[in-house]
This record gives C-alpha cells, structure tokens and sequence, in this order.
C-alpha cells in the first residue's frame, strides 16, 4: 500500500511538473509572438520608412476594424518612440505604421526629462516593449534656438537645460563648427544625451537594458528626403 501511494504521488509531481513546463513554454511563446526580436523590429521600421519615402505606403493597422480590436484585447507596441513634437516628425506616418504599433512620447527636442522617462518606463513595465528609440530630426527648432542663444522663457528653458548641455558639449569636441554645422552635429548629440540620462535616471530601463530585455537606440529623421538614419549603437 505504501508503494502503491508513493508511485501515486510520484506520478500526480510528474503531471504537475511537466503542466507547470509545458505552461511556462506557451507563455513564453506567447509572449514572444508579440515581442519579436529587436534587429526584425528595426528592419520593419526601416522598410516601413523606405515606403514612406518611396511614396506607396501601406498605412496598416488604420481601419475601424482596428480601433475596436486596440480597444478590446488592448495596446501591444513593439517600440516606444521619443521624438519631437515638430508637425513635420510623426512617428507612425514616418515609419508606415499605424493605430497600437508604437507607444510614442512626443516632446520639444526629444528631451527625456522626468515626465518622457517616467512614460517610458510605463511602456518597459507594463507594455513589455523590447525597444526604446529617441527620434531626433534635423533642422529642429529646439536645438536650433539653444545654438543662436535665443532669449526663452522660463518653462523653455526647463526643457531645453539638457539640450543646452548637448550644445556644449559638441562646440567643446568641435569648435570649428557655426551655424547649421553645428546644429547637425547638435541634434545628433542630444540624441546620445536622452539616451544617456535616461539609462542614468532609471533604474527601471537601466536594468531591463542590461538584462537584454530592452534595446535602447537613436535615430535622426531628415525633413528634406524623409529617410531615417539610424545611429549605431553598441552592440548593433
């Protein structure tokens, strides 16, 4: 009798522990199905960009069908985008995507102060994105202003004090740089600035970065021929 319990038990650990495997192996499934790899992410902006430029895009993702599935089931971005508020610089038209593709966090001169960050770390958390991208873009008026040292108020200067910093340090690496050669070279380093801080102002992203859970890159946007660039980052 005794035997005959232990193999009973044995047997009810073995359904158990297989039950447990096979569940954990459907939800990492499942979760990889909405979390594809990071380089496939990037070759999807990428092509969805070259038909933006191209002029043939596909706008996906844009029906009513659409809202009322987002609606339903919920939001599932693959990237959270930080980008300029510029008219000129809208991420999902851009990239030929459309309504729940990307968790996107517009501010002036893609800052990522307090507020940026804290939305990012909703889309890292709660949203499961496995890439965070800064968007800047050329010509902007952000960093524009910071490079003629405009008189700005109060509210202006708050947000354009890491900006500020970005043009500081590139007259400092490139002195021979004026006027708009200095501002290319600019909104290229505010860009590595928003990445930096973000990583330095998170703990949350911070981690999730260094654990491979979460791939933070930057990319600048041209206003004049639409094509993204996309800024090499380590490990990339």
């Amino acid at each position: 009798m005794q035997s005959y319990r232990s193999c009973f038990l044995r047997l009810i650990l073995s359904s158990l522990i297989l039950s447990s495997v096979s569940f954990l192996a459907a939800a990492s499934a499942a979760e990889a199905q909405h979390s594809p790899p990071v380089d496939q992410i990037v070759a999807e902006l990428t092509q969805g960009n070259q038909r933006f430029i191209a002029g043939h895009p596909r706008h996906p993702h844009c029906g009513p069908d659409d809202v009322r599935k987002n609606a339903r089931e919920g939001q599932h971005p693959q990237v959270a985008v930080l980008a300029c508020a510029d008219s000129r610089v809208p991420p999902e038209i851009l990239f030929d995507k459309g309504i729940g593709d990307l968790f996107s966090i517009r501010v002036a001169g893609n800052v990522a102060n307090e507020d940026e960050i804290a939305s990012i770390e909703y889309a890292v958390a709660h949203l499961h994105v496995p890439l965070i991208l800064v968007l800047g873009h050329t010509q902007c008026g952000a960093v524009t202003a910071v490079v003629e040292d405009e008189e700005l108020d109060d509210n202006l200067k708050h947000l354009t004090a890491h900006i500020r910093e970005a043009v500081h340090a590139t007259q400092k690496s490139h002195p021979e740089l004026r006027g708009a050669g200095l501002v290319a070279a600019a909104v290229e380093v505010n860009v590595r600035e928003s990445i930096a801080g973000m990583l330095r102002n998170s703990e949350l992203i911070r981690q999730q970065a260094e654990a491979g859970k979460v791939k933070v890159e930057g990319a600048i946007y041209d206003l004049e021929s639409g094509k993204v660039r996309w800024m090499k980052a380590p490990g990339r």
